[in-house]
């Protein structure tokens, strides 16, 4: 049995004496373990959830999970906003009810998402 304790959570993971290989993907920590009598590094996955903020999860439900949230971009005329960080669901009401113009919105851009997976793999 091999058992290590992750950089990320702390927690001890074990796996059998037969399991030598670890997947290695993108974004991964490397941990001691001890492989038959000998300690040696290996690559341990770290896993990150993302979303966009359709998911309209609050603010402090994601920071306590740790998701990453990339805001959906919302205009207002010429009034560009993201979701979330420039314009709060209250802020979001106010300026429908009183905007001569109905909101648009659109996805976050492939930018927006790769510079969210390029913060969390360091």
């Amino acid at each position: 049995m091999v058992s290590f304790l992750p950089a990320i959570n702390k927690q001890a993971i074990s796996y059998p004496q037969a399991a030598r290989t670890i997947p290695i993907p993108y974004r991964h920590k490397m941990v001691s373990a001890e492989l038959s009598g000998e300690e040696k590094m290996i690559s341990v996955p770290s896993v990150a959830i993302v979303t966009d903020s359709v998911a309209d999860l609050p603010p402090h439900v994601a920071e306590e999970l740790g998701i990453t949230v990339v805001p959906l971009v919302v205009r207002f005329g010429a009034d560009v906003y993201r979701d979330g960080l420039d314009l709060n669901p209250n802020q979001f009401y106010g300026k429908l009810k009183t905007s001569r113009v109905l909101p648009v919105t659109s996805m976050p851009s492939p930018v927006a998402f790769a510079d969210a997976y390029d913060k969390l793999a360091y």
